[in-house]
């Protein structure tokens, strides 16, 4: 965690994932290391302290770091495989009967929560759910599994559990009738509530298609399942969605990057997986699907080269995409009509041009953007937080590779290979969309 001293300046590129650097990006502090019981470490750097103020995340540093979620299975070194991550959690308010669409996250109604996020390896959806959560504390457990284990050092009295909420949620033999032995990217990639729907959509990488998250009870059992619901484009198989979300008005984006195609981690650097022989769209792109039937998948964007998470800006005018590529690691920016349209892209930062970062080892991954309009993007070992205008206001390191973040209920979960952990922060995040992510009544 040791960095050095010095200015900041901006250094943002705004041209292509390719281009130069205009400034090298120096830390002026770092807060102290907080170790959490999945052995993973966490400490914050500055880079502008002006900035940095407006950020609760940073101001706090990372004292308030616990383990929510802890994989029994991850290994004590501090890289991974990119199909052992547990990626994308998205939190929600649960509910056995439709109520509502949306909950503020400032509201005493959303002290019960849940979190679902995708198990990559294991092909399934976990659910952490939480009950009574102050609103100022990290939940302890009541309950494990052999494989996953939950939060041994939380310091409230909130009830927690952990539990499987689907299996076969990338690759299944509706998908690969062939079954699903030699896919090395098996799970999903991303989990999306409709607000005009509460349909839970999932992005099914290892099934290369994008699913519907239902429940029903079988055998007396409740039991989660994914059917597909879309998986060509113009009559082409996509490569394996990777991501998607909804934005408020309804409409569908998600990427399409050939992570599913992969046969070993070694395809995920280079061009192995453009040269496929299972592909049938020769590009990778970003979509959209409009609210309403009979609609049809659109085009997006078609010009990056591994197209993966997406976040929108709080008054959902911006549209925020990571490239996640080694040598290619940058987030890209558009401007988002009321209709849903986009237009006028370009780059928001671009990693790749800043070496002084030190993260040439990974690439962008999860992103999401508070309600001040600051971009929390995850790349190889740091969660770096920028303000609107793409300057750097810090960043919270780790000792492990980061997968994904995401916000609600005034924390900051942060996932990898390790697990599962959690910020508390008093920074109201976006509302909270509420689905049925259990059974009816």
């Amino acid at each position: 965690g040791t960095t050095s001293s010095g200015t900041t300046s901006s250094g943002t590129s705004t041209s292509s994932g390719t281009s130069t650097s205009s400034g090298t990006l120096t830390a002026t502090s770092t807060s102290s290391t907080t170790s959490s019981a999945s052995g993973s470490s966490f400490w914050s750097t500055t880079y502008n302290s002006k900035l940095s103020s407006n950020v609760d995340s940073l101001k706090s540093q990372t004292s308030t770091v616990e383990t929510v979620v802890e994989s029994s299975s991850a290994s004590s070194s501090s890289s991974s495989t990119a199909a052992s991550a547990y990626t994308s959690p998205t939190i929600l308010s649960g509910y056995t009967s439709p109520t509502r669409r949306f909950l503020s996250s400032g509201s005493s109604d959303t002290s019960n929560i849940d979190v679902l996020f995708c198990d990559i390896e294991g092909n399934a959806i976990w659910k952490w759910s939480a009950e009574d959560v102050p609103d100022a504390t990290v939940t302890n457990s009541s309950s494990s599994t052999t494989e996953i284990d939950v939060d041994v050092d939380g310091v409230c009295s909130a009830t927690t559990t952990l539990t499987v909420s689907a299996y076969q949620t990338g690759c299944s033999l509706q998908n690969h009738p062939e079954g699903c032995d030699n896919v090395y990217y098996k799970g999903c990639g991303g989990i999306t509530v409709s607000p005009t729907s509460d349909r839970i959509v999932i992005a099914r990488t290892g099934g290369r298609t994008l699913g519907v998250l239902n429940y029903k009870t079988v055998n007396n059992a409740c039991q989660g399942q994914v059917v597909d619901a879309i998986s060509t484009y113009r009559g082409k198989k996509f490569n394996s969605p990777t991501y998607a979300e909804y934005a408020n008005n309804g409409i569908l984006y998600f990427t399409d990057s050939p992570f599913g195609l992969a046969t070993s981690d070694a395809d995920f650097d280079g061009d192995t997986l453009d040269k496929s022989p299972l592909r049938e769209i020769p590009f990778n792109g970003v979509y959209m699907l409009r609210n309403g039937t009979g609609q049809s998948v659109e085009l997006v964007d078609c010009d990056m080269t591994r197209p993966n998470k997406i976040a929108f800006s709080p008054a959902q005018d911006i549209m925020y995409i990571t490239n996640s590529q080694k040598g290619n690691s940058y987030v890209k920016s558009y401007i988002m009509a009321d209709d849903g349209t986009v237009s006028n892209s370009s780059v928001f930062f671009n990693f790749t041009a800043h070496p002084e970062l030190e993260t040439d080892d990974g690439y962008a991954k999860g992103i999401k953007v508070d309600d001040n309009g600051y971009v929390y993007v995850v790349c190889y070992k740091g969660v770096y937080i920028f303000s609107p205008e793409a300057e750097l206001a810090g960043a919270i390191m780790s000792d492990q590779e980061l997968d994904s973040v995401s916000m609600g209920l005034g924390r900051l979960f942060i996932s990898g290979s390790f697990g599962l952990v959690a910020q508390t922060s008093g920074v109201p995040y976006q509302s909270l969309p509420q689905a049925q992510v259990t059974c009816s009544a």
